[in-house]
């Protein structure tokens, strides 16, 4: 059982006498570099810092139970969110099954929240699918602890063979409609390489709904777009919200802290993401809003918005 128990109900808000909550992101094996750079950049970007500290967080520091250092708190008792960023999923598994896992979902049934982007949001399912039937080594097909989702993370998005973990080839400037988290958001172009659709788990949990759905990105055998709403199958669903006990879980196919400016500057001269900047970057102001719209929607204190220079 983890330290933070049912009665132990958890605040997003800094108590009287308590210091800022902390935003925690994992980093550890399977964790892309990139992926972890972008999200610090945009968790550090739009909260209030004031409120809210954002650090790093290992498989160790997770799965114990009481830290080494009596002064010391342990994580649950400081957290208010945990990210888990892009990369691959399946060190994730292996770093936190058992404990790790056990102890992530007690919290989260307590009050806790948890954002998982692309990797982070497969992980959060109860099923992933990952190039399934793909040769060298691609599939995975497996059943994950967290189960935030009742269904399947399915991905990824694109004809079979054009994903490839080494390149960008398989990369999209993915358009999500997002107008029933904010009704500005009807054509987000979002960064996507590898992410999933959520489907399967609608109907199993009304506690899940959809906030994004994709816009031209599809699978050939889509079977249930996970809403539970009967939407049009050519429109999976991009960006899951579930209520998980007194807490909540968004899960995302794609990259909403990608920022379209770091992207160029590290990525000038890749092929394959010069086709999409153009896209990125003129729908900068609107990824924006959508990353804050999501940090609202687990209840965290925003910055003030950037101004247009940093967009």
């Amino acid at each position: 059982m983890s330290a933070t128990t049912a009665e132990e109900e958890v605040s997003v808000e800094p108590r009287r006498g308590e210091g800022k909550r902390v935003v925690f992101v994992y980093d550890d094996e399977g964790v892309g570099p990139r992926s972890l750079e972008h999200t610090l950049h945009s968790l550090r970007q739009h909260l209030d810092l004031d409120r809210h500290e954002v650090r790093r967080i290992d498989s160790n520091r997770i799965k114990l139970q009481k830290e080494d250092d009596e002064a010391t708190l342990s994580w649950t008792s400081e957290a208010c969110l945990l990210v888990m960023p892009g990369g691959a999923d399946r060190p994730y598994d292996h770093a936190l099954r058992g404990a790790g896992n056990a102890r992530i979902r007690a919290w989260v049934e307590a009050g806790g929240r948890y954002l998982g982007l692309c990797a982070g949001g497969y992980y959060g399912c109860a099923r992933v699918e990952f190039e399934k039937g793909a040769a060298a080594g691609l599939e995975v097909c497996e059943t994950r602890e967290l189960a935030f989702y009742a269904g399947t993370a399915r991905g990824p998005l694109v004809p079979p063979g054009q994903f490839d973990y080494a390149t960008e080839r398989g990369s999209r400037a993915a358009r999500l409609d997002a107008t029933q988290l904010d009704p500005a958001l009807a054509a987000v172009p979002v960064y996507y390489n590898g992410g999933c659709c959520f489907v399967g788990g609608g109907g199993a949990d009304p506690a899940c709904v959809a906030l994004a759905h994709y816009n031209g990105l599809s699978l050939d055998d889509e079977e249930d777009d996970g809403g539970g709403d009967g939407a049009d199958v050519a429109r999976p669903v991009a960006i899951v919200s579930c209520a998980v006990g007194r807490g909540k879980a968004v899960l995302c196919g794609v990259h909403p802290e990608h920022d379209a400016r770091l992207l160029r500057a590290a990525h000038a001269d890749d092929p394959h993401l010069a086709r999409l900047f153009p896209a990125l970057e003129h729908g900068e102001p609107q990824r924006q809003r959508l990353f804050r719209s999501l940090l609202a929607h687990l209840g965290l204190q925003l910055a003030p918005p950037p101004g247009p220079d940093h967009c």
